[in-house]
């Protein structure tokens, strides 16, 4: 078995017999709403080059942005139409449908639903949803898609074996709260690949952190632990990890050195002083052969010089909501209008709560966060609050906090705008989504009290 390292969890895995495999892929510069750039920074022939070469199955993992890339997914269903894509028979449809409509739909897409391995030639592919979702264990606020289920199936690993080689891409989910029994039904494998760094909001875009290095060192710490324990508990000969390497871009390009992560050189020695697995590392397009471990080219990271250049290139890319001459008349309505929507889903699957538990959570459209390409914008301050009382949602637009307990989010008017309005007749996934929002660090957060991620997990259906 082959493995090749693209970039961040994108992975292509080859059978000795020729069987290829394309694993999350994400390799378009500006995921979750244009803040998320790549690094290495892309060269150029990538796009080409993975949506040319012969793919007999695309994984994808989950519904985020930098595991699909809707994009690169679409190309490689017109472009191989004996290409099929296979994910998770989630509990929600979001992600087969999203699927779907990139052209793999019909038989060319396979809903794995059970424990069985499925046979491709001389490769098994098992695919297991990670479901019990714990938003504070990834690092972001908001629950991803919460429904009746809380915290269903929104994440996924896939075990890919052949005669010699067990390999487990384990992609994010093991920051999922139940993937600890995922893992137990797995067994011993070779090789795992997961992730190491955080991707949420925190500590970058919490202006009231007094100490943000030794916050995100303790996030990236925890990360690291988390993946050696993984590979100590599945007795990996090999661990890679990955999915950590990202610059935000745009003006919150600043926000950089506050992330939980730590170079990707750096994770590799931690973990091999840390865990009994050999922790390896690649060169983008440079495979390995898991058999004879004999790597094409290791990992060397590029110079500070190369990362200062390339964040004040990427610095100056607006992102898709900065226009100019925008205005938003109607706000007050229209988030009445998103006030009314969460009001319905709270009214339908909230539950009674204590009264130490009653929270506020207030979202602000601030005109102060509109940096870029904000001339001729006639843009007001405007708020909305949701007070989450023991048994009933109260609040509304521009009305005060309630409760003690507070969570105040502030963004881009023009961006909140996006994130409340949905066409009359879509239906789908859309990257203008809050938790798309959340995890590009266009928000940004003030906490006082407790927080809670039942109520928060609600500010996904503002739209």
């Amino acid at each position: 078995m082959k493995l090749e390292w693209f970039r961040s969890a994108t992975v292509g895995i080859t059978s000795p017999a020729g069987v290829s495999v394309l694993c999350d892929p994400w390799i378009t510069d500006g995921a979750f709403i244009g803040s998320w750039f790549h690094w290495p920074p892309l060269e150029g022939f990538e796009f080409e080059e993975l949506s040319s070469r012969r793919w007999d199955l695309v994984y994808i993992s989950h519904l985020h942005a930098d595991h699909f890339d809707r994009r690169l997914v679409a190309e490689i269903a017109r472009r191989q139409p004996n290409s099929r894509a296979i994910v998770a028979d989630f509990q929600h449809p979001w992600l087969r449908g999203a699927v779907e409509r990139c052209g793999f739909s019909g038989d060319r897409l396979i809903l794995a639903s059970d424990r069985e391995p499925l046979r491709f030639g001389d490769l098994a592919v098992t695919v297991r949803a990670a479901d019990d979702c714990d938003p504070t264990v990834c690092g972001v606020s908001t629950p991803c898609f919460p429904e009746l289920d809380w915290r269903r199936a929104t994440d996924s690993v896939a075990l890919f074996e052949t005669d010699a080689i067990r390999l487990l891409h384990a992609n994010d989910a093991l920051a999922v709260a139940s993937v600890g029994h995922v893992l137990d039904t797995i067994g011993r494998v070779d090789v795992l690949l997961g992730h190491y760094g955080g991707a949420g909001p925190f500590p970058q875009a919490f202006p009231d952190v007094a100490d943000k290095p030794a916050a995100a060192r303790r996030m990236a710490d925890a990360f690291l632990h988390r993946l050696g324990a993984a590979a100590d508990r599945l007795g990996a000969r090999l661990v890679m990890p990955f999915a950590g390497q990202y610059q935000l871009g745009g003006h919150l390009s600043s926000l950089n050195q506050h992330r939980s992560i730590v170079p990707l050189d750096e994770a590799v020695t931690w973990l091999n002083d840390n865990c009994t697995a050999t922790a390896i590392s690649l060169e983008p397009f440079r495979p390995i052969d898991l058999l004879s471990d004999e790597v094409g080219s290791q990992w060397v990271e590029p110079s500070s010089q190369t990362l200062t250049d390339y964040l004040a290139r990427i610095s100056t890319v607006p992102f898709p909501y900065e226009r100019e001459g925008e205005q938003w008349t109607g706000a007050a309505d229209d988030l009445n209008n998103a006030f009314q929507r969460i009001g319905a889903r709270v009214a339908a699957f909230w539950r009674p709560r204590s009264t130490s538990e009653q929270v506020s959570i207030q979202v602000i459209a601030d005109p102060s966060l509109a940096v870029v390409n904000a001339t001729g914008c006639e843009l007001e301050e405007v708020s909305l609050t949701f007070d989450f009382a023991t048994d009933r949602l109260e609040g509304g637009v521009n009305s005060a906090p309630a409760f003690e307990n507070l969570t105040r989010i502030s963004l881009d008017p023009r961006l909140l705008r996006r994130l409340t309005h949905r066409a009359p007749e879509y239906r789908g996934f859309t990257q203008m989504h809050w938790n798309q929002a959340e995890i590009g660090s266009h928000l940004r957060w003030r906490r006082n009290g407790p927080y809670d991620a039942d109520a928060h997990s609600y500010l996904n259906f503002i739209a």
